[in-house]
């Protein structure tokens, strides 16, 4: 299957790929923050490295230790008040129109 359809993400911008993870964790959304890491192509691999794998491997890592970084000791991700999970639309995700 074609990447564009597999992958939730494969249509991120390079800035939104640079930059998104940052985002999010700044504003407190941290459960979307989590989920966009979670994301999975239709053949269950992480669709967020996928996506990033033609960059630098380093860059998804620093997109790992910035999530970690949401979560308390105890391993529950903190929540922003007044976030809403999973309000991602494509203007989110560096979609074009």
């Amino acid at each position: 299957m074609a990447p564009e359809l597999s992958n939730p993400v494969f249509h991120v911008s390079s800035y939104g790929l640079k930059h998104l993870v940052g985002h999010l964790h700044r504003s407190g959304r941290w459960t979307d923050l989590h989920r966009l890491l979670a994301l999975e192509t239709d053949d269950g691999r992480n669709a967020w490295y996928e996506a990033k794998r033609s960059g630098l491997d380093a860059d998804y890592v620093q997109d790992i230790s910035i999530a970690r970084r949401s979560i308390d000791p105890g391993g529950v991700c903190l929540s922003g008040a007044g976030h809403h999970p999973l309000r991602m639309g494509s203007e989110a995700l560096g979609h074009a129109g």
